[in-house]
């Protein structure tokens, strides 16, 4: 089972799809902005856009900016 993720969490990335992808789920994630201070990403599972990220020195860490479509609603439209 995988929580649900907030805004302003603090989660790696990489950490989180490892744990969705356990689970049986279908990610992607894209960075649309990288920079030497950061990215910005945006992370979809089983083809819906699921959250943005951000991370980078500037922020701390890597964090969850925006959740666009909950998991719990992508668990529901897919038959597992």
């Amino acid at each position: 089972m995988v929580d649900e993720i907030q805004p302003g969490d603090f989660i790696d990335i990489d950490s989180y799809v490892k744990k969705l992808e356990n689970e049986g789920y279908d990610t992607n994630y894209e960075n649309i902005i990288t920079d030497a201070t950061g990215f910005v990403a945006k992370l979809k599972v089983n083809g819906e856009q699921h959250a943005v990220w951000e991370g980078g020195s500037a922020f701390g860490g890597q964090m969850v900016r925006r959740v666009d479509t909950p998991l719990i609603e992508i668990e529901k439209g897919q038959d597992k």
